[in-house]
């Protein structure tokens, strides 16, 4: 994992300076509701009794389904891949399984407890890539954010592990009223979960975690977000695709054709398909004027 980690560090760029008079907000909506998903993952073994270590298992499980699954959507469906899929797929099957906690005995048990630890697995994904997102467009620096996101994932787990254990001492889940109780709260949990995600525009804006200026608490735009908004404005302008405009923003940051296939793990002949469709879009022929068309990532 350290040897890992450590070349992914040296192909990556380094973390954006923080910029003094800018005050970098943490994404609060995303965090709870990753505490929330963490909370229900700690107590999904409340079903199973006394045994131990088949939560991570199941953990450990529904991590090399999610891999498999970005995997095979990153290549079959490149074009049109929405990571929000994973949230989408991951808060109806919490929903289930917690419907399912007062009927839950013997295989029914390991099903809940799976379902529970899967929907964690798979919405913690779609936070941490949302939170890339936010860190890459907005120039956030992104120790900070994915540290606190992690700590209070896991400290819900934490919390969710010492409920399940104090729980099963005291014997509540042989009384099928609280096994409801616990299902209907959970559920409700999970509804204020999509609420709250429903109350964002977009799950592509800053999530209140782009930098605002101390003295006038209003937004700082840094030059990256400066650079993708001139992006999407002129994708806009001329009816780019969501992949074409992927590109051109790319090709207006002077990355060559190898290295867009790299970065975007296209093929050589569906790169030159998108730049010849976005020049005929933009009425360019080179690089140099898509650069000059939409301006310079530090302008």
């Amino acid at each position: 994992s350290l040897g890992c980690a450590w070349l992914s560090l040296r192909a990556l760029p380094g973390e954006p300076v923080r910029r003094p008079s800018t005050r970098y907000a943490v994404p609060w909506k995303l965090v709870d509701i990753m505490a929330v998903a963490g909370l229900l993952s700690g107590s999904s073994g409340l079903v199973l009794g006394g045994v131990e270590g088949v939560g991570a298992l199941f953990r450990v499980l529904a991590t090399v389904l999610a891999a498999v699954v970005i995997l095979a959507v990153m290549f079959v469906r490149r074009d049109r891949m929405d990571v929000r899929f994973l949230a989408k797929v991951a808060l109806p099957l919490a929903v289930i399984a917690l419907a399912l906690l007062p009927f839950a005995h013997s295989a029914i048990a390991y099903l809940v407890a799976f379902l529970l630890k899967f929907a964690y697995v798979w919405f913690t994904f779609f936070v941490l890539l949302v939170l890339a997102g936010i860190c890459y467009r907005y120039e956030v620096p992104s120790l900070r954010v994915f540290a606190i996101a992690r700590a209070s994932s896991e400290a819900a787990i934490l919390l969710g592990i010492v409920l399940r254990r104090g729980f099963q001492g005291n014997g509540y889940m042989d009384s099928e009223a609280f096994a409801v109780a616990f299902a209907v709260a959970g559920i409700a949990l999970v509804g204020a979960c999509v609420l709250v995600w429903a109350s964002e525009k977009s799950v592509n804006g800053d999530w209140g975690a782009a930098g605002v200026a101390p003295e006038t608490n209003l937004h700082v735009a840094g030059p990256r977000e400066r650079f993708m908004a001139r992006c999407d404005r002129v994708a806009a302008d001329a009816g780019l695709t969501a992949r074409e405009a992927e590109i051109m923003a790319l090709v207006a940051q002077g990355l060559t054709r190898r290295e867009i296939e790299r970065e975007l793990f296209l093929s050589e002949n569906t790169v030159k398909t998108h730049v010849r469709h976005l020049h005929a879009k933009l009425g360019t022929s080179s690089k140099a004027e898509v650069i000059a068309l939409v301006g310079e990532p530090g302008e």
